[in-house]
């Protein structure tokens, strides 16, 4: 859990930049967040229901979640893509661990009790290029603007 604590801390302390951008009305696109730490630093249900507590007295329920799902096989290429532009990976970037953390996701966005943290989720087919992933996000941003 002291991972947890240390990627909740750094969640915690861009809040307050986050805010600036939302009350100056400007769109706000974070990678990581909440979903993220969850999957990255719990191992059991309790483990979910302290860091879930631990965000609770500031986090900022997200308009949208793009949820990247790709196979595994894709995964595996995006891996040995990272590998190879590198000279060494993070302690998160091992093919089991990430085919694990895909899992998690899946069971994570899965779980109706979590539903109130994202509400909207927008699954993207992450096996696509990345540029075609950054316009779809672009897409549906502006299409729903203002609350359209």
């Amino acid at each position: 859990m002291t991972m947890a604590t240390l990627f909740t801390a750094d969640r915690e302390k861009h809040i307050d930049e986050i805010k600036f951008w939302l009350n100056a009305e400007i769109t706000v696109i974070c990678d990581r967040y909440l979903m993220s730490t969850l999957v990255y630093n719990t191992e059991t249900t309790h483990d979910v229901e302290v860091v879930v507590a631990n965000h609770c007295p500031w986090y900022l329920v997200p308009d949208v979640v793009f949820w990247l799902d790709m196979t595994e096989e894709h995964l595996s290429k995006r891996l040995e893509h990272t590998a190879s532009s590198r000279s060494s990976l993070s302690i998160y970037e091992h093919k089991e661990r990430l085919i694990f953390h895909l899992w998690k996701y899946r069971k994570l966005f899965e779980d109706a009790t979590l539903a109130d943290l994202h509400p909207t989720v927008v699954r993207l087919d992450g096996n696509l290029p990345e540029n075609m992933l950054a316009e779809q996000v672009f897409t549906y941003v502006k299409e729903h603007e203002n609350g359209n």
